[in-house]
């Protein structure tokens, strides 16, 4: 099976599944260290936000 991707900027739009994401990565060490408050955890949408406005981050679409 063969999947082709892209890496393109990630803007403003992208930031909800982000986040989505983020969460879902940290969620493991999360309970690894007993600590629900690592920052990618309690990282607000507004704070995603604000860094998609600094240096490009990039995603594969």
């Amino acid at each position: 099976m063969s999947i082709e991707a892209s890496i393109v900027p990630a803007g403003v739009p992208d930031a909800g599944e982000i986040l989505t994401v983020q969460r879902a990565a940290y969620l493991t060490e999360a309970q690894h260290y007993r600590d629900p408050f690592l920052p990618p955890l309690t990282e607000t949408l507004d704070e995603v936000v604000a860094a998609l406005s600094g240096p490009t981050i990039v995603l594969a679409a």
